[in-house]
């Protein structure tokens, strides 16, 4: 794993890049699997990772709850800035995984889509997220490709992502049980890696 400061520059100057680099047609699928698979979305909702704001109008359309867009990469969050000037009820964070800047029990539901990997001390990021959770909120952790197919693709990547890898779902489930969540949802397959948490 790279220190914080690296992982900034790499993601801050893919930004103006990034939705392309993201492709299309992700929203709908996320929809889909949100509908089908996980409760109900709880306010206000924290997006952890959350790159240029793919996923805010997702976010604002199923939920209608307060959202905070957190990235550690601020032309990421300034990119999503721009896109969003129209939209109300959220609020741009830049702050580390590790050191989420909120009160206990603050949050309805952490959203993490494609940052887990990323996280410089897994441990860490998944205790904070359960502190600033309230009793009966959830996480929901979301990639679009099992653990396999994400560990091939980011160690083709540049360095900086190549060595950040995702474990089984069944392993991950088992420590953030071992931290205090109750694993509700866990599920992998092709083109899909799902675990919803309660606290």
């Amino acid at each position: 794993m790279h220190n914080i400061l690296v992982q900034q520059k790499f993601f801050d100057e893919l930004a103006c890049e990034w939705d392309q680099l993201n492709g299309s047609g992700k929203t709908e699928k996320i929809e889909a699997i949100l509908k089908s698979k996980v409760p109900p979305l709880s306010g206000p909702v924290l997006d952890i990772g959350s790159g240029t704001g793919i996923l805010l109008p997702l976010l604002s359309r199923l939920n209608g709850h307060y959202i905070f867009e957190l990235d550690i990469a601020r032309n990421m969050l300034k990119m999503a800035k721009q896109k969003m000037v129209y939209m109300n009820h959220h609020s741009f964070v830049h702050a580390d995984a590790h050191h989420i800047p909120f009160n206990e029990c603050s949050i309805g539901t952490a959203f993490c889509f494609c940052v887990y990997p990323h996280f410089n001390n897994p441990e860490r990021a998944i205790e904070e997220i359960y502190r600033v959770l309230r009793n009966g909120g959830h996480m929901i952790l979301l990639h679009l490709m099992n653990h396999e197919e994400l560990n091939a693709m980011h160690a083709s990547k540049n360095e900086v992502v190549a060595g950040d890898m995702l474990p089984p779902v069944k392993q991950l489930a088992t420590e953030l049980e071992r931290i205090g969540f109750e694993v509700t949802h866990a599920e992998e397959d092709t083109g899909l890696y799902l675990l919803v948490a309660g606290k």
